[in-house]
């Protein structure tokens, strides 16, 4: 199933890349989210975080109430117009799960786009089809949480950091 989701920030590009590979913004993004659990890193342009988040209420007899989603985003340094193409993998643990696809900071002349685009798979006989379907909207669902997130954020910080 194909992902599109994007946030907009009205902030500079860099200032938008600075929050994005913050552990402290991560960590905000995580508990907005409403994650149990939660692990955030960052390694130079690389992002990675797993979080415990609560499954959809269908699927309980197959995942549990949560589900551990890990998700690694490698940003990339910057072309000359200052976008970040960059590449998105996110999984679900104990699921055949998972998603790959493009993450791009695109600036915009009112500040940033944050651009998600990717194919999102449930390996699944028979029932694939429509636990992506029931799963899609949490992907959908976390860009409106980090916009959300982000836009405090850069509210309060706005070189980003």
């Amino acid at each position: 199933m194909e992902i599109n989701a994007r946030a907009d920030f009205a902030a500079p590009t860099g200032a938008v890349f600075t929050m994005l590979t913050t552990e402290e913004y991560l960590r905000r993004v995580s508990a907005a989210a409403e994650a149990t659990e939660a692990e955030e890193s960052v390694s130079g342009a690389v992002t990675r975080t797993r979080r415990a988040l609560p499954a959809p209420e269908p699927l309980h007899a197959v995942t549990g109430r949560t589900v551990t989603v890990t998700q690694v985003i490698d940003w990339g340094a910057p072309d000359q117009s200052g976008t970040h193409r960059g590449r998105i993998r996110i999984t679900v643990e104990g699921q055949p799960a998972r998603m790959e696809g493009t993450a791009d900071l695109v600036p915009t002349p009112s500040g940033t786009t944050v651009r998600i685009r990717g194919d999102f798979e449930v390996k699944l006989p028979l029932f694939g089809r429509k636990v992506e379907q029931l799963c899609a909207p949490m992907i959908s669902d976390a860009i409106g949480v980090e916009q959300s997130v982000g836009t405090q954020w850069l509210a309060e910080h706005p070189e980003g950091r």
